[in-house]
């Protein structure tokens, strides 16, 4: 390796952490956590994912 080179360890794994995530709640402004619900904005439309940059 050289001088000018930088190592950065891969990242650690969602599953070793020591909370489980919490995916499907947001938190309130009283400090709690609500269940997320879409607004539904896109529920009618479609995509051409390319791939291209």
């Amino acid at each position: 390796m050289a001088d000018n080179e930088q190592f950065q360890q891969a990242p650690g794994l969602e599953s070793k952490f020591s909370i489980a995530p919490i995916h499907d709640c947001l938190p309130t402004p009283s400090g709690g956590s609500q269940l997320y619900k879409a607004a539904g904005k896109l529920s009618d439309k479609k995509a051409i994912i390319t791939g291209a940059t």
